[in-house]
């Protein structure tokens, strides 16, 4: 018995326009994950809107000029879980410390990054101090969203 693998390659062959259109669509930019967060200023209007969205606030303090606060949003802050965690149910603050010196004292910053999780009549819930990996991240906040009282959080 004779096998004809020329008969195989021209079927083959035929093939392969398809799975070039085939992996250009699923490679098109359209496909790619691109959903990014919606950062609010400080404000009363955010918390007003967090009350109304019942949502929880994530604060993100830092500085221009802390590596660790850049390397959170170049890695964490770009996460697509963490993204689609906190777009599911948290308003987003960023506030550089020289922006809000109020803030800066009331949390003690001392140029770290640090991330205040409060809920949405403005009680704070967590702190937490220091860069924050993605899955610990996205960890973090769904367990905030699941429990979202300070006392839970001791």
């Amino acid at each position: 018995m004779k096998i004809n693998f020329n008969h195989r390659l021209i079927v083959c062959k035929s093939h392969i326009p398809s799975f070039l259109v085939l992996g250009l669509i699923l490679c098109s930019p359209a496909m790619v994950y691109s959903e990014t967060l919606n950062w609010h200023p400080w404000s009363d209007q955010t918390f007003q809107q967090a009350k109304q969205d019942n949502k929880l606030v994530l604060l993100d303090l830092s500085t221009k000029w802390c590596q660790f606060c850049e390397k959170m949003h170049n890695t964490t802050y770009r996460d697509p879980m963490v993204i689609s965690t906190l777009n599911d149910n948290y308003l987003v603050i960023k506030v550089n410390e020289t922006d809000v010196p109020s803030l800066t004292q009331k949390y003690q910053h001392d140029g770290r990054t640090t991330t205040v999780i409060f809920s949405p009549d403005g009680s704070e819930i967590i702190k937490h101090v220091g860069y924050i990996r993605p899955q610990r991240m996205n960890w973090m906040l769904q367990t905030v969203s699941l429990k979202p009282h300070a006392e839970a959080h001791l």
